[in-house]
Formats: C-alpha cells, structure tokens, sequence
C-alpha cells in the first residue's frame, strides 16, 4: 500500500512530466528563491574592467541550468516543448532586471564600494572620488529604474501569454468535447422542444 507521501511525490512527478504550465510554475517559485538568496551575498567588485564579466553568469548561469532541466524533463521533441524549456530562462531574466542590483552593477563605469546609498534602498559603487558623487548616485537611480522596467514589461508579456494559452486550452478542450460527444450539445435544444411540443398538445386538447 502506497503512503501519503510516495503518492505525493508520484503526482508531482506526474504532473511536472504532463504538464508544461505547472512544471514553469514551480521552477519559477523555485527560481525566485534562488534569486533572493543570491540578492542577499551580492557584492558588486565595482571595477569598470570587471564588473560586466561579473554580472554575467548571474544572468546566465542559473537561467541555463533551469532550461536544460525543463528539456530533459519534457524533451525537446515539438515547438512547444522547446519554447516551454526557455520560459524559466526569460522568468529568471526577469527577476534579475527586478532586482535592480545586478543591472547597475554591470553599467556603473567607475571604481568605488559596492555600498546601500544613505536614506534609500538602492544598492551601487558609491565613488571613491566624492566630487562626482551626487551625479553618479543620479546615474545609478536612472539604472536601477531602467531595470525594474524591463523586468516588468518582461512579466507583463509572459502574464499576457499565459492568459492566451489558459483561453486557447480551454477552448481547444470545449472543442474536442463536443466532437467526441456532439449529440451531449443537442440534449437540451431535444428537451425543450418536446417540452414546448407536449404543450401545445395539451393547449389543443383544452
């Protein structure tokens, strides 16, 4: 007898195989705490020569892990599963440009302390010369809001989508069920008309 659990984790794996949508969504919860926890030990080197390098696995790294995983769970027979296979690449894409930090870490072309700006939440390489400093803290605002931009326009497209495919199945499911059982639609139009055809017998016989 199976317990509670083996079945769990049976369903689980059922669904995440089956399942394009719920296999994206449970990566992308995953992904996201994978995110926050790298948002926590981040520490820009704000060095011009290296801090785009620096940046960059952050982006790719975990975003191709989490492709690779999708391809070998669903294969990569079909456009579908393909296209499917890069969504937890564009949702981590996201989450990065909704931090903030790693986009004005890779754009911040001056040598300073990777430091949380005085009375504000953003996080940037306050400059080691303090004549420029006022006009780079400006930069860097315009950098973190240009990223949580994109980060948002990237997630409002992905919602837009999911909203079509939702409708899609779900029409594509009415669909098939009334080809695989047309006479189920015709049911109620019989009933009433023999409804309506019994009572206009009984008007004529009164």
């Amino acid at each position: 007898m199976m317990t509670v659990e083996t079945q769990l984790i049976a369903t689980l794996k059922k669904e995440l195989g089956d399942n394009p949508v719920v296999s994206n969504v449970v990566f992308a919860f995953i992904l996201a705490v994978v995110e926050k926890m790298l948002g926590v030990k981040f520490a820009c080197p704000c060095n011009p020569t290296w801090n785009r390098a620096f940046v960059f696995p952050f982006f790719l790294i975990p975003a191709g892990t989490a492709c690779l995983l999708m391809m070998l769970i669903h294969g990569c027979n079909g456009y579908k599963k393909v296209l499917c296979g890069f969504l937890p690449f564009i949702v981590w894409m996201a989450l990065m440009l909704l931090d903030g930090q790693y986009y004005v870490c890779g754009n911040s072309d001056w040598p300073g302390t990777f430091v949380t700006a005085d009375k504000t939440y953003l996080m940037w390489c306050k400059p080691t010369n303090t004549t420029t400093e006022e006009e780079l803290l400006q930069r860097s605002h315009e950098f973190h809001i240009l990223s949580q931009g994109l980060g948002n326009t990237m997630v409002t497209i992905l919602l837009i989508l999911l909203i079509v495919y939702i409708v899609y199945k779900t029409k594509s499911k009415c669909r098939q069920n009334d080809e695989e059982d047309p006479d189920a639609a015709s049911v109620p139009l019989k009933n009433q008309k023999k409804h309506k055809t019994q009572e206009t017998e009984e008007d004529t016989a009164v």
